[in-house]
């Protein structure tokens, strides 16, 4: 799939993807995982953060209001977009553009699932970009699906196990929200192959986590 056909994919379920937030239901991202990441930052008060795979923000908002200086970023425009609009009061930067973020500048930043959505060769480019953006010392957190557990049902999604289980192999993930079944294609990547990607763009890996049985957290360092 072309980086073209990616965007035009996410600017095409942007809406999906904000009625499945707006939704009052508890979303484990963000009552389990998202926190537990926070929980591992520490204060983040004072620091610069990159949330790369913002969406509309959600996470963006609650680390501006915690003190951070927040840029996000998301290939979608119209997601972007979406994001501004809610944050007209806050001084929250969002881009689309990836030329638009600064290299060796942020000292915290969060890929929440967002590697997944990348075939091979671009998911290992996404990690080098990141090592690029973030500041010698800096720390990234990483959030997958774990891939042990396709093919059981959760309450907030469903992935499908793929016809092969390799590394890179495509399968479906089905999110319901109000608008009708969001069905996005992600890729399977097992732990040891994440943390083999991780090495290679020289990364250090600092710890590993399964969260709510179905993500996995990879903590991770540049010196």
């Amino acid at each position: 799939m072309s980086n073209t056909e990616t965007y035009k994919d996410w600017d095409d379920s942007a809406e999906q993807y904000q009625a499945y937030f707006d939704d009052p239901s508890e979303k484990v991202s963000s009552t389990t995982v998202f926190p537990r990441i926070l929980q591992i930052l520490g204060n983040i008060e004072g620091k610069t953060v990159l949330d790369f795979g913002c969406s509309m923000g959600r996470f963006s908002r609650i680390m501006h209001d915690m003190g951070a200086m927040v840029t996000g970023y998301d290939l979608s425009q119209k997601a972007v977009e979406i994001a501004n609009s809610l944050d007209i009061k806050r001084n929250i930067e969002y881009f689309s553009r990836p030329e638009d973020l600064k290299n060796n500048y942020y000292e915290i930043v969060i890929c929440t699932m967002v590697l997944l959505c990348n075939p091979k060769t671009q998911a290992f480019q996404l990690v080098k970009d990141i090592y690029t953006y973030t500041k010698p010392g800096g720390i990234v957190g990483f959030v997958n699906t774990y891939v042990a557990t396709l093919g059981r049902s959760f309450p907030n999604f469903y992935s499908q196990v793929p016809q092969e289980q390799k590394e890179g192999s495509p399968y479906q993930t089905r999110i319901p929200t109000p608008k009708g079944d969001l069905v996005v294609t992600d890729y399977f990547y097992t732990p040891e192959h994440l943390k083999q990607m991780f090495k290679d763009n020289k990364f250090q890996l600092q710890g590993e986590e399964i969260i709510a049985e179905q993500f996995i957290l990879h903590i991770l360092k540049k010196n």
